[in-house]
């Protein structure tokens, strides 16, 4: 047990997955620089070696609730993806006050899952966060980017650590259409997405009755948007309200140097006008988020959209239209985002 109670004191060994039909938590080993280098935490995660390690869940429950609670500086970047969410993360990669988790598989397992008699959701939520709530040195942020669907458990985060803020990063309507309308595999993700992981549409609303299994491409994505506004709205209007603060992914893409400094304030950080400089000017920063190796910045990401409209005009005005008729009222979150 005294193993255990150490492995909650450093985030040398990453839980990658939990397993359900055995019920253990697989971890691997890490260092700073795998995490860096992983692309996303997940089936991509880079460890250090080859081995893998199980530990019995029960034991974990035991050993973490005799652990501290997590009473510290954590950021999270909630998104409805594509929405440069990666790019933001990465900013945050530069700095060493921060130790960044980019889409740890483990949250999002967290967060769709079901509630199930033999696996009591609440331990097993606390066990995760505390895990993931791991940094190398006491003074360190963390900033973690999960994926979409942990939109649903926003308010349950912000619960569990008095600490906690969240930049809830969203694109205006029409770029996450054409975002979704460019690639044959987010054209795949957003018809899945919608059909399994909300398929209650978050509990909108407006979204009542709508039938998952009815939407083309462009109308599940219009739902998607729809969902993840209305999950930041809850929020916006909830309890712990101060900690959330709505950022437009575009705009972060194209002026960095009036939306970052906002961000970074909300996470408890503050960078004077040369570090706020070389953490824009980054080489880094001119490359594709996902990709380092692929030249990359806002222009090219302008570019590149205008020809999607051009190209998928057609199922761009479906999706807006449907948005319209399920209370999507303005073009643009640039208001919201003030």
């Amino acid at each position: 047990m005294k193993a255990l109670q150490e492995l909650f004191q450093s985030p040398e060994f990453y839980p990658v997955i939990l397993d359900m039909e055995h019920k253990v938590l697989r971890f691997v080993r890490m260092s700073p620089e795998t995490y860096r280098n992983s692309v996303f935490l997940d089936l991509r995660t880079r460890q250090v070696g080859s081995s893998t390690f199980d530990i019995r869940l029960d034991d974990l429950l035991l050993a973490a609730r005799r652990a501290p609670g997590v009473s510290k500086k954590t950021h999270y970047i909630l998104n409805s993806a594509y929405c440069c969410s990666t790019l933001l993360a990465r900013y945050f990669e530069l700095l060493p006050s921060c130790f960044v988790l980019k889409e740890p598989r483990l949250l999002s397992q967290i967060a769709v899952m079901e509630h199930r008699a033999d696996l009591p959701w609440e331990p097993v939520f606390d066990l995760c966060v505390k895990l993931l709530s791991r940094t190398y040195t006491p003074e360190q942020i963390v900033v973690m980017k999960p994926v979409d669907c942990c939109s649903l458990i926003g308010e349950r985060l912000l619960q569990f650590n008095p600490q906690a803020s969240i930049t809830f990063l969203m694109t205006p309507l029409r770029q996450f259409l054409l975002s979704i309308l460019k690639s044959g595999e987010r054209r795949d993700w957003a018809r899945m997405r919608i059909r399994t992981v909300f398929r209650n549409m978050g509990a909108a609303p407006q979204l009542a009755g709508v039938d998952p299994e009815t939407l083309g491409v462009p109308q599940a994505a219009a739902c998607l948007w729809l969902i993840h506004h209305y999950l930041y709205q809850q929020l916006a209007a909830g309890p712990h309200r101060s900690r959330v603060r709505l950022v437009n992914g575009q705009e972060l893409a194209d002026c960095p140097r009036q939306i970052l400094p906002a961000i970074l304030e909300a996470a408890g950080l503050a960078l004077d006008c040369n570090g706020l400089a070389a953490l824009i000017d980054h080489p880094s920063m001119r490359k594709y988020s996902k990709d380092l190796s692929r030249p990359y910045d806002a222009s090219s990401r302008d570019r590149e959209l205008a020809e999607v409209e051009r190209c998928w005009a057609g199922e761009l005005a479906q999706g807006l239209l449907w948005a319209q008729k399920h209370g999507w009222e303005c073009e643009s979150i640039a208001a919201a985002c003030a």
